[in-house]
């Protein structure tokens, strides 16, 4: 298999480390998602060796055809995120040979009144999308188009009602770990937080105060 090239982003999960994102490039012999290979950074490998490698979840960014295409692909991003100056950011060091490289200014911007801020990322680790650009300045939305999107899907008749999923099920007590393990269902005029297990009995043998109305 021939090498790829990629950059990608690094999002620390714990609120203890001592920054939030890395930006990286890298050439590997594998697929990117195959590839454990994390960063250079000094910063990053001691959170790493502190708060552990599940601390940090790695996000493909983009693949190009060279490792020059990639580099200059890596240069944009850390240019359009100031990350050698944001504290939130781990990248050091390499930012300025990287910028001079590809003729990329690396100083630091100067004090504007409307000094654009660099483009947020979403929970999910993508970039947020592009709300509208005004005067040379552009304004970002505080989620990316796909979660965006998922927003919008209309929602079931129990959170319209305002009516709270349990975290367990009010026919067995299952304490769930997960959203999805808790399912609501309607016992006549009423709406019940039940289990996967619990919800498939329910359908077969009917609940004792009342009938099974499933909500959708």
């Amino acid at each position: 298999m021939t090498d790829t090239h990629y950059t990608y982003l690094i999002s620390s999960t714990n609120p203890k480390t001592a920054a939030k994102y890395y930006i990286g490039v890298r050439t590997a012999p594998c697929r990117p998602e195959n590839d454990s290979y994390l960063g250079s950074s000094i910063h990053l490998k001691f959170d790493i060796e502190a708060f552990g490698q599940l601390s940090f979840e790695k996000i493909i960014i983009k693949e190009y055809n060279t490792r020059a295409e990639a580099n200059k692909g890596e240069a944009i991003l850390l240019a359009e995120h100031n990350a050698r100056y944001s504290s939130l950011f781990y990248n050091r060091g390499k930012i300025a040979l990287i910028r001079k490289q590809f003729t990329i200014d690396e100083s630091p911007p100067a004090p504007q009144i409307t000094k654009q801020k660099p483009r947020p990322f979403c929970k999910c680790g993508n970039l947020t999308a592009i709300n509208y650009k005004k005067n040379g300045k552009t304004y970002y939305r505080k989620k990316c188009h796909a979660c965006a999107q998922l927003a919008k899907q209309p929602k079931a008749n129990w959170e319209i009602s305002g009516y709270i999923k349990q975290v367990s099920c009010d026919k067995c007590g299952f304490r769930s770990k997960l959203a999805d393990q808790i399912s609501v269902i309607k016992v006549g005029m009423k709406f019940k937080s039940v289990c996967l297990n619990c919800e498939a009995d329910i359908k077969v043998n009917g609940w004792k105060t009342g009938d099974l109305m499933p909500d959708f």
